[in-house]
């Protein structure tokens, strides 16, 4: 009986682990002009950088080369702002 619940407890939580990833495209690559739309679309204004323009901003971190960073995207709606780093 305890081999039976196990065997059934652990197939339920595999189940849903697998559900829970590809139900929700968590694997999908992010694309950086889909966000840019759907930024600007939601009201954000949005400005895109390369690596090496992000660097050479005074806002840049500092563990963060050029060398590894593709695009940096900055998005602000009022008080709102959204950073996101393409590597």
């Amino acid at each position: 009986m305890k081999k039976t619940l196990s065997l059934l407890l652990a197939v339920s939580f595999l189940t849903i682990i697998i559900v829970s990833v590809t139900g929700c495209n968590l694997f999908k690559p992010i694309e950086l002009d889909e966000v840019k739309t759907t930024l600007k679309n939601a009201g954000y204004t949005v400005t895109v950088m390369t690596g090496d323009e992000y660097v050479e901003t005074e806002d840049a971190v500092a563990a963060i080369g050029a060398y590894e960073l593709e695009k940096y995207l900055y998005a602000v709606k009022g008080e709102d702002a959204i950073h996101i780093f393409f590597f």
